[in-house]
């Protein structure tokens, strides 16, 4: 009780003293001692006239035990730091967050606080909007006056502080007290009188300023100055709003020591109704309480969030309060977590349509939530898969198949007029079971057996003819899967082989051999008519499962006369394919031949033998330059250039962590880097060195084909290339005398990082030759350089220039793999 007569004690010191001392400025805080020490006569009598006695305040604050001072308002944490957390944690009531259970992720916020959410700023008086006639004049009120006709004048007057105006030919006129439109008159009245032939246009100038107080749970208490054109609204903006737990329904305007109105921030949010935001005078305090009883209300309503209570409200007010119900809401479930005075929550079950339940009234902490409809469609059947409109449709009783599919253009071409699925719900079970539909037979005949009858959520899937059909029955199968139990197995069955699409299908009833291979989308050209296989488990037997194998002929089984082979729940039908059946293979031969082209091959069909059908070579054809390659060996050499990639580059990152005890050379470095980026865009070739000169001399084995083969046969070349470390790689015509040294000599001879020793030839069949006995010198006669041959030069990584140690194997392959890719492009290009 001290403590709060203490502080009111000072409030009233504050509000009566402060009145004395103009503030400057948005905001200054006021110790109320100080100005007791500073009163002057004229202050006491400034007080007196405002309703209070200062030296009876004074008297009293000085009898209270001195307390610490409040800190000041610099010392309050800037607003902007502290918006978003006003916004966001707020203080929530007990009832609006479970106290046993985790939190929501999203937590509600306090209805009405992010209208402040922001920093104050400095508050600009509005001096060019019009003043209304009621507008009360006082001192320091600007008024412009126009003369014209006999005199021509303009001036400003201002309002003294004895609420005078010192006017032209006309005196000291009184004016504070009284509203523009009454000083209007009666200056038009005296000037019209006194002022013969003039004539006065007399409008509001510059407003005059005054100081007020937000005190109580604002968000920077204290003195502000503002226009005389605030409102309550307007102090609460340049204060900076309210704290977080301040009251937004009782904000209480105090004059003189009264409570003269009362403003609910509600009805400004809500309705936007300003009737109670009046107009402030000069001293006027705005006083805001803390918050009063809190309620939440969550759920299916358009405004989720924390309410403030007046008093006597309902859990129909609360509604109200929260925008109404959401179009997805369902009345008849809602309910209160309500705190039992033994502390502990209890809950009430609402009907939202029941009049007695909307009126209950609310208590503190109260928190009200109100459930959604269901996620679930009721009297409806859904259509989907190959139609045009899939979608959901309006249920009706006696409602059949021919009033969802009823002609051909409903759907998009190639639908599947054999099979189609209709799954179906137990309503007592919830339980899902597939039934077998035939589109072509319900457009056909409507009425007939096929047409079945449907039921309310009834769900048909149409398929295309050539349309995977795997993800569409997806979720029915997941769920037919769930269903399943120790005596209840999943009502599944599985088909494999030579059928379109094979993979798993849903059981229906009665299902047949000849209705899954239709489920399949039917068998493919390599399907064995012979005989089917069906396995199927046998877990009768309580210690073991058995596996047993049903075999039937597929030729007799898909006859129209034969009887069927009935499916059950997990079996597997396997549809054989048809012995030494193969997909259509064939090789290419390019170049010299009589007919070139794509030939398909037989099995176990030779390389001779192709060439004998393509008609033999022609007389330009260089035999001993053939290029053979084969999709398996580019793959495997595709592999091999990745992984050369990655030894190499680790190899470069190595070289350069340790540059500081072997440092690499500049140029040394760029040179390994642009090979491997070389490396990176060399692509695998996949060639096949062959004699061929031998194979068709019979001397070697014959090439048996596989698919994707391809023979290139070039013309006969004249040249002899040279690559790799020397000045300039270039080729040249081959002469008979001339030596490789002598082809070297024409490229200008080696590079600094030339492995001289390691010079190899490489001939235009593509067989690699090294010398064997001296410098450039070779064995045998075939050994010697040829037209169409490529003399390469590798990197020697232990010259004078330091290169990583596997720079040479580097770049072996990449002059290998870019003679074979040229010759395959000689062919490509038009």
């Amino acid at each position: 009780m001290k403590t709060q007569s203490l502080f009111q004690s000072s409030a009233a010191v504050l509000f009566a003293i402060a009145l004395l001392f103009p503030l400057h400025g948005q905001s200054q805080s006021v110790d109320a001692s100080a100005l007791c020490n500073d009163v002057t006569p004229a202050n006491r009598a400034m007080a007196k006239s405002a309703g209070y006695d200062v030296d009876a305040l004074c008297s009293g604050l000085a009898a209270q035990p001195q307390r610490t001072p409040a800190p000041q308002a610099a010392a309050i944490p800037d607003r902007r730091e502290m918006a978003q957390e006003k916004v966001d944690d707020q203080i929530d009531p007990t009832a609006v967050v479970d106290v046993t259970a985790t939190p929501p992720v999203k937590a509600l916020k306090p209805f009405g606080y992010d209208l402040f959410a922001g920093s104050p700023n400095t508050f600009a008086p509005v001096t060019n909007v019009p003043v209304s006639p009621n507008y009360l004049l006082g001192p320091g009120d600007m008024l412009e006056v126009m003369f014209y006709g006999k005199t021509n004048s303009a001036f400003g007057l201002e309002i003294n502080r004895d609420g005078t105006v010192n006017f032209p030919d006309l005196g000291p006129v009184g004016l504070a007290g009284l509203t523009f439109q009454e000083a209007k008159d009666m200056l038009q009245t005296r000037i019209n009188a006194q002022m013969i032939g003039v004539q006065a246009s007399i409008s509001m100038g510059e407003l005059r300023s005054m100081q007020i107080f937000v005190l109580g749970e604002a968000y920077k208490p204290g003195a502000y100055t503002v226009s005389s054109l605030s409102t309550i609204t307007h102090a609460l903006v340049v204060s900076g709003g309210v704290s977080d737990i301040a009251s937004l329904r009782n904000i209480q305007l105090k004059r003189a020591g009264k409570t003269i109105a009362s403003l609910d921030l509600y009805d400004l949010l809500m309705r936007g109704d300003t009737k109670n935001d009046i107009r402030l005078q000069p001293a006027d305090v705005i006083f805001i309480p803390t918050v009063g009883d809190l309620v939440s209300v969550d759920g299916q309503v358009l405004r989720p969030a924390i309410y403030e209570l007046k008093g006597g409200e309902s859990v129909s007010d609360l509604i109200t309060l929260a925008g109404g119900l959401g179009p997805k809401a369902y009345p008849n479930n809602a309910g209160i977590e309500r705190i039992e005075g033994g502390g502990f929550l209890t809950a009430l079950d609402l009907d939202l349509t029941n009049a007695s339940d909307l009126q209950l009234l609310l208590k503190s902490g109260d928190g009200l939530n109100v459930s959604a409809i269901k996620d679930r469609m009721e009297s409806t059947v859904s259509l989907a898969g190959h139609v045009y409109y899939p979608g959901n449709f309006s249920w009706k009783e006696d409602m059949r198949l021919s009033d969802l599919i009823s002609g051909l253009d409903q759907f998009p071409p190639g639908l599947d007029l054999d099979y189609a699925i209709l799954s179906r719900e137990d309503p007592l079970t919830g339980e899902l079971s597939a039934l077998l539909i035939n589109p072509g037979a319900v457009i056909a005949e409507p009425g007939s057996a096929a047409d079945l009858a449907l039921k309310s959520r009834d769900h048909v899937m149409l398929f295309g003819q050539d349309l995977p059909r795997e993800e569409q029955l997806e979720p029915l199968l997941v769920e037919l899967r769930s269903q399943r139990s120790f005596d209840n197995p999943a009502k599944l069955v599985e088909i494999s082989g030579s059928v379109k699409f094979p993979g798993a299908y849903p059981l229906t009833e009665s299902m047949d051999i000849k209705q899954i291979i239709k489920a399949s989308g039917g068998l493919t050209e390599s399907a064995y008519m012979g005989y089917v296989e069906v396995t199927r488990e046998d877990l009768s037997d309580a210690e073991l499962a058995n596996v047993e194998i049903k075999t039937a002929n597929l030729t007799e089984l898909l006859s129209e006369s034969a009887g069927s082979l009935n499916l059950q729940a997990n079996d597997l039908v396997t549809i054989k394919v048809l012995p030494d059946y193969r997909e259509r293979e064939s090789v290419t031969l390019e170049g010299e031949v009589m007919f070139p082209g794509i030939y398909v091959i037989s099995r176990g069909e030779t390389l001779v033998q192709v060439i004998n059908r393509a008609g033999g070579f022609t007389e330009y054809a260089d035999i001993g330059a053939v290029l053979f390659t084969r999709d398996a060996l580019r793959v495997k050499e595709a592999q091999n250039l990745l992984e050369l990639k990655e030894r190499m580059e680790q190899q470069l990152s190595a070289e350069e962590l340790n540059d500081t005890e072997n440092p690499l050379d500049a140029s040394a470095l760029a040179r390994q880097k642009e090979i491997l980026s070389k490396l990176a865009d060399t692509k695998a070739v996949g060639r096949l060195v062959i004699p061929l000169k031998a194979i068709l001399d019979q001397r070697e084995n014959d090439i048996i084909l596989t698919s994707g083969d391809k023979l290139i046969i070039p013309k006969f070349r004249q040249e002899v290339t040279v690559l790799g470390e020397v000045q300039r790689s270039a080729s040249h015509l081959f002469r008979k005398k001339t030596k490789l040294k002598d082809y070297l000599e024409m490229s200008g001879g080696f590079t600094q990082a030339a492995d001289k020793r390691g010079v190899y030839l490489i001939k235009s069949s593509g067989e690699v030759v090294i010398p064997r006995s001296g410098l450039f010198r070779f064995k045998s006669k075939s050994d010697k350089v040829e037209p169409g041959d490529t003399i390469v030069v590798p990197v020697d990584t232990n010259g004078p220039v330091k290169f990583i140690p596997l720079m040479a194997e580097v770049s072996r392959m990449i002059y290998e793999l870019a003679l074979g890719a040229a010759a395959i492009n000689s062919f490509s290009s038009p």
